[in-house]
């Protein structure tokens, strides 16, 4: 049994770590998305980046570890397709974190003592709004399937599936919906600062 609660621990620490360090660098974002971005901004998201992929790591072998103390010890646990569910939606944050690595990393660099979309044409600034939005809600799904014991054995792996895609399609219509309102905040601004400067 201490094999087991060793793994439930690590598995639980990463699931709190990652989501947790996701929320801070969204909300981070949010909160400083109209003043420039500073060469310290670009650190701390490459360190929380490191800290999402780290925690991203720990899920995957600990899950692992999960599989194979129920495949010796209770081998009937494996047909809780909750398992499989959650195996998908880390994989899709994978795909993710790469993507911030690939993509993001740089892209900060470049915006240092710029706004953080300013200059972006629309279809970028909506990448970045469903890498944000995809991270937030996949993280927040997989703990939520972590914590609550009464999931186990509650749906399908079709359900599952059709909930990611659905999910998916739901984030690109808020990620379109976010862009939008953020190319509109910066016209804005844009014509506020034109007025100002006519007035001078």
């Amino acid at each position: 049994m201490l094999e087991k609660e060793v793994i439930i621990f690590i598995h639980a620490l990463a699931a709190v770590t990652g989501m947790g360090t996701a929320i801070f660098l969204q909300i981070h974002a949010g909160l400083n998305l109209t003043r420039e971005v500073r060469a310290r901004d670009q650190r701390l998201y490459a360190v929380g980046h490191r800290v999402i992929m780290l925690s991203l790591g720990a899920l995957i072998l600990s899950g692992l570890a999960f599989l194979i103390y129920y495949a010796i010890n209770s081998p009937e646990t494996l047909g809780n397709e909750k398992i499989y569910g959650k195996s998908l939606m880390v994989i899709i944050l994978i795909i993710n974190g790469l993507f911030i690595n690939n993509a993001i990393q740089e892209t900060l660099k470049k915006q240092i003592g710029k706004g953080l979309f300013e200059g972006m044409p629309f279809k970028k600034i909506r990448i970045y709004f469903y890498n944000g939005t995809i991270s937030f809600v996949f993280w927040a799904l997989i703990f939520v399937l972590g914590t609550f014991r009464t999931l186990n054995n509650l749906l399908s792996l079709e359900i599952y599936i059709a909930a990611i895609v659905g999910i998916l399609i739901i984030s690109g219509g808020i990620s379109h919906i976010l862009a939008l309102y953020e190319l509109r905040r910066q016209n804005k601004q844009k014509t506020q600062t034109l007025e100002m400067r006519k007035q001078v």
